[in-house]
């Protein structure tokens, strides 16, 4: 106990040996370390449920009318859950104990205070500016580094590292209560380094979005209105559809993409995936590519990932394959070729992808009246009742 008072005086000391108010403020980041190729962030999107996520707190003094941070101490908390002790920056090595003073659990600070249990209470520490030796105190007793986090020369005050939560949604690491001191400009060491004060400057808190691979799993938006679940497919070949995720993906290989006919309850023919193309287009836009002629008429199919490609959940899209169902109505009839011959050799189909377009029955790219002779031998064609139980998932 009277170790621990004695701790407690000389932090007391170093942080108000003087009560003159310095110009300096100290403004504080939070933030993910740079990596190659990656620069830190403190806007940190895409995270996935579960992953570990490593931070740093950043500090820089907002002028050089001083000799540099000599104490600093800040809470930090996370919205997402509790964090462990952090870690002294690489420069801060005369801060921590034996060589400086620190909160009584250690530099990292504390986990257990009462009603704060998670969060870092007073982590960070001072360095030996009042020139303790060890014959007067066990510490601090370290030398003292000047031009510590001065501008332009930001330190890494603390690292750490935290579990994203599981559930969707943006939570913040913070940090509060901020405080510390400086070196006064002009000190020697002689007889000891006089400090005072610094104000709390800005603080950039850690944002972190986490988001599950398949959460948000959409229609490409310029293809929405043609292919949603539970709508037809029109050609009677190269059928293209594109599905868009929240995040980037790579492409699966068939098989880990399952493509198959629908049979009834519980249901499913063989996966044919390995008489399509898989493709990404733009990072996070799935396309998958019917070669040839694959698809039969009047027939449901599902497009689903049942945990063979592991970037994504599982998931279930069901289509109706109508030959020369233009109009997306749901059936084959004269409206539909009214439809397409409003179109033929007008330019690029609707919604500017030409390989989208519904009115290119044959897939050959286009609309030409081959296009329409196509859909006339598909007249009343029907996608009949679709085979239970219902995809559509998520």
């Amino acid at each position: 106990m009277n170790v621990m008072k004695r701790l407690l005086g000389i932090a007391l000391a170093i942080a108000f040996s003087t009560t003159v108010a310095s110009a300096a403020n100290l403004n504080v980041t939070l933030r993910t370390p740079d990596v190659p190729g990656v620069p830190g962030t403190s806007t940190l999107t895409g995270v996935l449920p579960g992953a570990i996520v490593d931070y740093e707190v950043v500090g820089e003094l907002t002028d050089a009318l001083n000799q540099g941070l000599a104490l600093w101490s800040c809470d930090i908390a996370f919205s997402g859950g509790p964090l462990l002790p952090g870690q002294p920056g690489p420069g801060m090595g005369d801060f921590v104990r034996d060589f400086g003073i620190t909160n009584p659990a250690g530099y990292g600070g504390t986990t257990t205070v009462a009603g704060r249990e998670g969060e870092l209470v007073q982590p960070g520490g001072g360095m030996n500016t009042i020139l303790n030796f060890s014959e007067n105190a066990q510490f601090p007793i370290g030398v003292v580094t000047e031009f510590i986090a001065q501008p332009g020369s930001p330190e890494v005050l603390m690292t750490g590292s935290l579990t994203a939560p599981d559930a969707e949604g943006t939570y913040l690491l913070t940090a509060s209560n901020c405080f510390g001191n400086v070196i006064k400009d002009g000190e020697t060491g002689d007889p000891f380094w006089a400090t005072e004060p610094f104000g709390v400057g800005t603080v950039t808190n850690l944002s972190i979005t986490v988001v599950n691979p398949l959460a948000n799993l959409n229609f490409l938006a310029l293809a929405a209105t043609e292919y949603p679940c539970d709508a037809t497919l029109s050609r009677n070949g190269n059928n293209i559809l594109r599905f868009e995720f929240s995040i980037p993906v790579t492409a699966p290989l068939p098989s880990e993409i399952e493509i198959n006919e629908l049979l009834g309850p519980g249901m499913y023919g063989p996966d044919i995936s390995a008489l399509f193309t898989i493709t990404v287009e733009g990072g996070n836009v799935l396309k998958i590519t019917e070669v040839g002629n694959v698809f039969a008429n009047e027939t449901w199919y599902a497009i689903r990932n049942v945990g063979s490609w592991v970037e994504a959940a599982n998931f279930e899209v069901d289509y109706a394959v109508v030959f020369g169902d233009a109009d997306g109505l749901g059936g084959t009839a004269f409206g539909d070729l009214a439809a397409i011959f409003n179109v033929l050799q007008t330019g690029p189909p609707p919604n500017n992808l030409p390989d989208s377009s519904r009115f290119d029955i044959d897939g050959l790219g286009g609309v030409a009246f081959a296009d329409l002779s196509v859909a006339f031998n598909f007249i009343n064609s029907t996608p009949g009742p679709k085979p239970t139980p219902a995809g559509c998932t998520p």
